[in-house]
Order: C-alpha cells, then sequence, then structure tokens
C-alpha cells in the first residue's frame, strides 16, 4: 500500500457533492420471512379462525424498529468508547444514517473518514443482530426467522454515484426543466442544491440514493448471507486487516458495549456472483460475531471450520491476498479515504484514473453552472441550427464521458 501523500489539495475548491467520499452499506435481512408468511396465509383460507399467536407482520414491524433502535445505541457507545482513549484522533461527527428498507431488508450507510469507523459501525450493527435475532426468537419462536447480515463498501462519485431522485423542480432556477435525454445534467444540479441544503442545515428536496458497481456486488455479497454471520466484501475484509483497532481501544469499547465482536475473520472462497469476478469467483469473507456456543449457527461454524469448507484467516496471509487483488484486478482498487482537511488521504493512494475522471466532472460542472442555470442548455436541434445554444450538448455529453447523441 503506497501511502505518500499526492497533490490534491485543489479538490478542496470542489462543490461537496464532487468531493471523494467513501461509504459504508450495512445491510440486515429477515431470513425465513417468506416461508413465514406462506404459512400464515393458510390460516385464513376458507373461512378458518385466524391463529392467535402473533404472525409476520408483528415481526416485521418489530424487527424494523427495533434493528434501527439497538445499531443506533450501539453505534453511539461503540463510538464514545473509542473517543475515549486518549491521543486518539477526533472524527467528524457523522453517525450511521438510514437509507433504506427493501422488503424484509433493512440498509443504512456511513460516510467514513477514518478506518477505525468502519470497525465500530460492523461492530455495531453485529451487536444488533445478535439482540434482535435473539429477541426474534424469544417472542415470535413459532415463526422460524433469523437475520442474516451484509457489510460492503463504495467510494464516490467516482465509479459509483449518488442520485437525488423525486425532486419537482430545481431550486433558484425558474426556467430550468430537467432534460430527459441529458439526465446527468438534471443529476449534478440537484446534488449540488441538496449539498447546499445540508450544509445550510436545511431539510434536502428529493431522496438521495446510490447507484454503481459497487453497490450492485454489494447487494450480491448479500445474496451469499446466511443467519448468524455478516458476510463482506473484499474491500471491507481488507479495511479490517489493514487497520487494526489498537488494544486500548478494543477493550474500552468491549467494556461499553459488552457484546462488540473480537472480529475473527474467515474465509469462505470464491463464489460465482452473477455479473461479477469473471470466471475465478469473488471472494467471501465473514466475520465472527460472536455468538453463543449453544447457538446452531456456532456449531455449524466449527464444523465448517473442521471440513475446511470456511477457514480462520491468518490475517497478514488474507491482507496479502486481498493487495494482490486489488493489484491484479481490471476493475478493482484499494479503498481510500480523503481527508477534506488535511489534504491527505489515509489509505491507498487515489488512482491516476480517478483524478482524471474527478476532474472532468469538475469541468462539467463549471461549465454548465457558469451558463445553463441562468440560460438552460437547450437539447434539440432546430431544421436550421447546427449546433445548440449556450454550451453544445455533445461537448458537454463528451466532457461527461457519455456516448454521443444519435442523430434522427
Amino acid at each position: 500500500m503506497n501511502s505518500e501523500p499526492q497533490n490534491l489539495q485543489h479538490i478542496n475548491n470542489y462543490p461537496e457533492f464532487l468531493k471523494p467520499r467513501l461509504r459504508l452499506f450495512l445491510s440486515a435481512d429477515i431470513a425465513g420471512s417468506t416461508a413465514a408468511k406462506q404459512k400464515e396465509s393458510s390460516f385464513y383460507k376458507e373461512g378458518e379462525a385466524p391463529r392467535k399467536e402473533r404472525g409476520w407482520m408483528e415481526a416485521t414491524v418489530y424487527f424494523f424498529e427495533e434493528f434501527s433502535s439497538q445499531f443506533e445505541a450501539a453505534w453511539a457507545l461503540a463510538d464514545n468508547a473509542y473517543h475515549s482513549v486518549s491521543g486518539t484522533k477526533k472524527s467528524k461527527n457523522n453517525p450511521p444514517e438510514y437509507w433504506k428498507a427493501i422488503g424484509d431488508e433493512i440498509l443504512f450507510y456511513k460516510e467514513i473518514s477514518q478506518w477505525e469507523e468502519i470497525w465500530i459501525a460492523i461492530g455495531a450493527w453485529s451487536v444488533a443482530i445478535k439482540k434482535v435475532r435473539h429477541e426474534l426468537h424469544n417472542k415470535f419462536n413459532s415463526l422460524g426467522l433469523d437475520i442474516k447480515g451484509t457489510a460492503w463498501i463504495a467510494g464516490f462519485p467516482v465509479i459509483n454515484t449518488e442520485l437525488v431522485l423525486n425532486i419537482k423542480s430545481t431550486p433558484n432556477s425558474a426556467e430550468y426543466k430537467p432534460q430527459i435525454d441529458f439526465p446527468i445534467f438534471s443529476n449534478i444540479c440537484n446534488l449540488d442544491q441538496y449539498y447546499k441544503s445540508l450544509s445550510a442545515g436545511r431539510h434536502p428536496a428529493g431522496e438521495r440514493d446510490f447507484i454503481g458497481p459497487l453497490i450492485d456486488a454489494g447487494f450480491r455479497v448479500s445474496s451469499q448471507a446466511i443467519p448468524g454471520r455478516l458476510v463482506i466484501s473484499i474491500e471491507a475484509a481488507y479495511a479490517i486487516l489493514a487497520n487494526k483497532l489498537k488494544h486500548g481501544h478494543v477493550k474500552a469499547i468491549q467494556e461499553e458495549v459488552k457484546e462488540f465482536p473480537d472480529f475473527k475473520l474467515y474465509y469462505a472462497g470464491r463464489k460465482h456472483l452473477k455479473g461479477f469476478s469473471g470466471s475465478s469467483g469473488y471472494p467471501l469473507f465473514i466475520v465472527d460475531i460472536g455468538l453463543p456456543d449453544d447457538d446452531l449457527f456456532s456449531s455449524e461454524a466449527k464444523l465448517l471450520t473442521k471440513t475446511n469448507t470456511c477457514n480462520m484467516v491468518n490475517e497478514q496471509e488474507a491482507l496479502d491476498f486481498c493487495e494482490k487483488y486489488f493489484h491484479d484486478g481490471t476493475s478493482v482498487c484499494h479503498p481510500y479515504i480523503y481527508d477534506e482537511v488535511d489534504s491527505i488521504l489515509l489509505g491507498g493512494q487515489m488512482p491516476q484514473g480517478h483524478l482524471m475522471r474527478l476532474s472532468e466532472l469538475h469541468d462539467l460542472w463549471i461549465k454548465i453552472s457558469a451558463n445553463a442555470l441562468s440560460s438552460p442548455v437547450k437539447v434539440s436541434l432546430s431544421d436550421n441550427e447546427t449546433e445548440p445554444e449556450n454550451i453544445g450538448i455533445d461537448k458537454i455529453t463528451d466532457l461527461a464521458g457519455l456516448p454521443a447523441r444519435t442523430q434522427i
């Protein structure tokens, strides 16, 4: 890992939505819910009396409310304990945020300013999984429900992208209307307004979402999750392995959060994930979340280890593997954290291609913000025009790295 600082001072002058950000994404999903729903529906067939015990709907509502509460509480305790250790660098005050729900799955994300925050967030997520699955077993035992979890990392705005959705109009531009044949223009303007609202302490218009290859990869990894374990992406495994918490921090956190995991990692081998990793498969790692020894999945974990199906890793060997994977892969790179205050990188260097793409996006923003917001880009040609008014749309499209328009 090359940690020599790069000359990135100019990035500090970029608008907020273009500054490099690394985010951790966390998923928890109810396992067994489909079977529980089908089973319960049979009680209402042909006028039979409804079951008297609590059903899947109550269990699902309980899961969403309780999981958020348990995770936020565990994060706050662990983060405070971490920062109570003398000499610890202060981090930005940005706790994990709720992202969205997809069916029986709840998702949070955390913007990362220090590598240690990945440890704290994944540890707190593990605590929430253990506590809520225990309560699900106690309160809804007959339903056979469990929880499976996933964690992955994605960097922005290069490779992956933020979207701002469901904005009816763009502020400060009465004439501007989003152009359906140039969506990147609309999204850049929306992102700028979104971040300005956040900076001003206002509730932003629209809904933020995240898309990109590493977001897709995270959901593919989550398809491999099984109850009682936390499956993580190779980038998350690398971050854990390369940036170990000091003993003093671990002790302080575990004194406050009794069920905080020891972060033993297991390697589950290569798995074929749809659309990813070619013929060799995607490497999967598992965090031991510290289930009780008498838990079914603790017994299974021991069995898998003995049969060499899933092995506890030698940390240095696993780190070497991750390094080689990033070095040899054509579409992956070291995860990196850009510190906007100190203008340094807190991990692997930002690839030169990422710097170039960021510069292109900034150039695009300078051009359209100076012209298009006051007089919108014209995106269609009349019979007697050879180029759109203001900035030519084809020029902006080319600058944005998008395919040229096809003239009809």
